[in-house]
């Protein structure tokens, strides 16, 4: 049995307790009451301890992967109901688990597949989700557009793009299987959306198909992006079409340690030159810090950086 446990410092704790297992009763059996709860996971169980001035997690699991998953669900839990305080979660494990496999988790980022995918993608929806909606409002959508988005993952945003606006007409493309079934899955009923699987290096269109394109945190993956890029163009409008890219600067993306396995970083200087080679005309760019939680559960700074090109 692998187990890990936190104390951390809150007057809030029997308040916590109770918002935390009424969430996750939606989902998984829970027991609680001013004290103490109990949240049973598939993957393993937490139990939930108030004191006067602490809060502690004392959570357990057959598996490493387990005591992962459960840390990051309350970890990313706390962050949403506690977020009026600076709190600080630091973890005692018991036996201290094996180093990642980087390389492994860096393949599940560029094509997530299997069940491990499907982790993978509702991860790169906690990390990316703020990331993704700044783009799509970057594009300043009326609602009418044909819209190309390269590597929608999951396509757990899109309910909310579609919702806001009724009338786009939206196509995304990935290269995962198991994206394209989880996207189609969760967007059944939606209209005026169609996913397709590509080969990552050509768009199956005509040319000036699009009014928008918008891509976030793929370019680290294009296999040949001089000819990925004159792709993007040719399937977009030649008059009043957009292209959003959306990227993470390479420093930050250097101190991640699954970067180091096939990808490819970029800052403003090498991004914007790569769409002027493919023939785009730069109209803005944005850069704008932000924390989140990243793919390894730690909380990091990071500059987001979007490419408006026509």
């Amino acid at each position: 049995m692998k187990t890990s446990s936190t104390t951390i410092r809150t007057t809030e704790a029997s308040s916590y307790i109770r918002k935390l297992c009424k969430h996750f009763a939606h989902k998984i059996k829970v027991t609680y009451d001013e004290k103490e709860g109990i949240a049973e996971f598939p993957f393993g169980r937490a139990l939930m301890t108030a004191g006067s001035e602490t809060l502690r997690f004392d959570i357990s699991s057959d598996t490493f992967d387990g005591i992962r998953q459960i840390k990051y669900v309350l970890v990313t839990h706390m962050e949403k109901f506690a977020f009026r305080e600076s709190l600080e979660i630091g973890w005692k494990d018991e036996p201290l688990p094996p180093e990642p496999d980087w390389k492994a988790v860096a393949d599940q980022l560029r094509n997530p597949s299997g069940e491990g995918g499907i982790k993978t993608g509702v991860q790169m929806n906690h990390a990316n989700m703020g990331m993704i909606m700044r783009a799509f409002e970057l594009l300043n959508l009326s609602g009418e557009e044909q819209l190309l988005e390269l590597g929608p993952g999951n396509g757990a945003h899109l309910a909310d793009v579609m919702k806001q606006r009724p009338g786009l007409c939206y196509t995304g493309v990935e290269i995962s299987e198991t994206m394209i079934q989880e996207a189609s899955a969760r967007c059944r009923g939606i209209n005026n959306i169609a996913f397709l699987m590509t080969d990552g290096k050509t768009l199956p269109f005509g040319d000036q198909a699009f009014d928008r394109v918008v891509t976030v945190n793929t370019i680290y993956f294009w296999e040949d992006p001089a000819a990925y890029a004159a792709e993007i163009r040719r399937v977009l409008k030649q008059e009043n079409g957009v292209f959003c890219l959306g990227f993470v600067s390479a420093d930050a993306m250097g101190r991640l340690p699954f970067t180091r396995h096939g990808f490819e970083l970029y800052d403003l200087e090498k991004a914007e030159k790569l769409l002027t080679d493919a023939g785009f005309t730069i109209r803005d760019v944005v850069s704008e810090t932000e924390t989140v939680r990243s793919n390894t559960g730690d909380k990091m700074d990071r500059v987001r950086n979007y490419i408006l090109a026509g």
